[in-house]
């Protein structure tokens, strides 16, 4: 579950993982890694919070290039409900470009590139996400 919310001005920090695979249709599966700070903080990115009952993430999105933000929450048809303080909180895949923890992603590296391969695969048998292609910040 995720809650989606702006306003982050920290430095960009933010690696990407990807494993080269070549489609007909060109696209490529990726996915966004989050670096801690110095003092090991991902708050400037992906801040938990109690939003709900269960809990959520909030991302923040401001400091991030256009490529990046534009594919997330970008599901044509995606699974919300609104929770407390009017929050939209979104389920399931909901980003053509994932994002994750950098402490999370060095234990699940396979795992975490099999998921964005399976969101690209979703895309190009189901049109299901609006990709944007801007690299600007």
């Amino acid at each position: 579950m995720t809650c989606q919310r702006h306003g982050c001005s920290s430095p960009c920090r933010l690696a990407t993982a990807y494993r080269a695979t070549s489609t007909p249709q060109g696209h490529t599966a990726i996915l966004a890694v989050v670096l801690p700070d110095i003092n090991g903080n991902y708050d400037y990115a992906l801040k938990e919070n109690h939003c709900c009952p269960s809990g959520c993430t909030s991302y923040f999105r401001d400091w991030m290039f256009t490529i990046i933000k534009e594919n997330m929450f970008n599901r044509k048809n995606p699974n919300t409900n609104e929770c407390k303080q009017a929050t939209i909180v979104w389920y399931g895949e909901y980003n053509y470009i994932p994002m994750v923890r950098w402490n999370y992603f060095v234990g699940h590296v396979s795992e975490l590139i099999d998921r964005a391969e399976r969101i690209k695969e979703d895309y190009e048998k189901n049109d299901s996400y609006i990709l944007h292609f801007g690299v600007n910040k």
